[in-house]
């Protein structure tokens, strides 16, 4: 039976959705799931094969950054590719998208949070070029973590198109921190990994009518809304 997303969220908050709920469709609403965050993390469990490429991939950035100690790790995903057309046609061709000026603004933000702690940021993305043109930088702690061409797997890892989304949600669900741009995917993550987030504010007042992660964001413990 279809439900409404306030029934959903009623049922949410109530304890009544058994553990696996199976939807009628795609869903976006992220915002139900924000309502009993500690209940999403304890329901949620990610498989202990993708678990053990995760850390493999933890392992070798940790290793080329050269740190033994303490370290805080945030992941950064950076959606582009066919999420900007989609944002085109809800917003026109105005908007403004997450650049490289946001990723290094909240970057920044993350270091001054942890002035103690080194911080190394682990970068997964829809758009490698990008990032590696952009923002990857070993010498500055950023790191390419995505599977997709990854230096810390094997070819048969990392040629494998199913288990690439897999993985990379999974390590940004097993950071200490998260930067993000948009989309429900790293939103997800960000919940399950807790710590601090720094979320991309889009600023546009479609999204302040409707109930949605733009605006519960807003009001998330440890989330930051930055343009």
């Amino acid at each position: 039976m279809d439900k409404s997303i306030w029934e959903l969220k009623k049922m949410y908050v109530d304890g009544n959705f058994t553990d696996v709920v199976v939807l009628p469709m795609w869903t976006a609403r992220m915002e139900i799931l924000s309502a009993d965050v500690k209940k999403f993390r304890r329901l949620f469990h990610l498989r202990s094969d993708v678990l053990e490429l995760v850390k493999k991939t933890i392992t070798g950035v940790l290793a080329s950054a050269s740190i033994t100690g303490e370290v805080s790790l945030v992941g950064v995903h950076v959606r582009r590719n066919d999420y900007h057309s989609l944002l085109i046609q809800i917003l026109g061709n105005n908007v403004s998208f997450a650049t490289r000026g946001y990723f290094k603004r909240a970057m920044k933000k993350m270091r001054k949070l942890s002035p103690d702690t080194p911080v190394v940021f682990v970068v997964v993305s829809d758009d490698r070029e990008w990032c590696m043109k952009e923002l990857v930088n070993e010498r500055e702690g950023v790191f390419w973590g995505g599977m997709e061409k990854s230096p810390f797997h094997d070819p048969s890892e990392t040629q494998n198109t199913l288990i690439q989304p897999s993985h990379d949600f999974a390590l940004l669900a097993s950071l200490n921190g998260s930067i993000i741009s948009y989309g429900t995917y790293a939103p997800a993550g960000a919940l399950l990994a807790g710590g601090h987030t720094i979320m991309y504010d889009l600023q546009e007042p479609v999204f302040s009518n409707r109930l949605n992660l733009f605006t519960v964001g807003k009001y998330l413990e440890n989330w930051d809304m930055v343009s």
